[in-house]
């Protein structure tokens, strides 16, 4: 900015000049630049209290019984939503709301967990367990469409078995068997839950006794 080529006078004019074309700009710049930072901070902040006061909200659900538990997780919905918590808190409460043989009331809060969070931990459990009670309730075109994705994310197993329920729905025990057979291949050896995909296949090849 400075040039030697020229007097301390016309140096000082030529500053002028120039902070008259550039100034604002600066310094709008300068407020632009501190203001983003200020908000990064902000936002940094607020999510990472967000996150501790659903985790304290989540852990009090989980020791809650009855309407309690029931007021925690609907607060965490509701407060919350923006965090992993609430998606865990719908998917406890759908789990409860149909061991209490209230499916719609279940089927509603997996809608909302589906709806309300794009975590793959969270989607999946809540859109195969949607579609188990769609299927319960007899609407399996319904199951069908809601499972049909491309990406199981880790759930391979899992919609592999259900699309064999599905097809026993539906009175095609071929597809069942192929649907069953791949779920099979790829459970994690030795897991336990393989004994009930043996008796579901067995079933659909029609040796139940096998």
């Amino acid at each position: 900015m400075i040039d030697p080529r020229y007097s301390e006078d016309e140096q000082a004019e030529r500053l002028k000049e120039w902070w008259k074309k550039n100034g604002t700009s600066i310094v709008v710049g300068v407020v632009v630049g501190v203001g983003a930072i200020a908000g990064v901070n902000y936002w940094r902040d607020y999510t990472r209290t967000q996150s501790e006061n659903a985790s304290h909200q989540f852990a009090q659900m989980m020791t809650a019984t009855g309407q309690e538990a029931e007021l925690a997780g609907s607060e965490l919905m509701q407060d919350y939503a923006g965090t992993p918590y609430a998606g865990l808190a719908a998917l406890f409460l759908a789990k409860e709301k149909y061991a209490a043989g209230e499916s719609e009331e279940s089927a509603g809060m997996l809608r909302w967990a589906l709806e309300n969070t794009t975590l793959p931990g969270i989607q999946h459990p809540a859109r195969l367990r949607l579609a188990r009670v769609l299927l319960e309730q007899g609407k399996i075109e319904q199951a069908e469409k809601l499972v049909d994705v491309e990406n199981y994310e880790g759930f391979d197993s899992e919609y592999r078995e259900l699309r064999g329920d599905m097809a026993i729905s539906r009175g095609d025990a071929q597809a069942a068997r192929t649907a069953y057979e791949e779920a099979l291949q790829g459970m994690t050896p030795g897991s336990p839950y393989s004994n009930l995909l043996v008796m579901k296949l067995d079933h659909a090849t029609g040796n139940p006794g096998k």
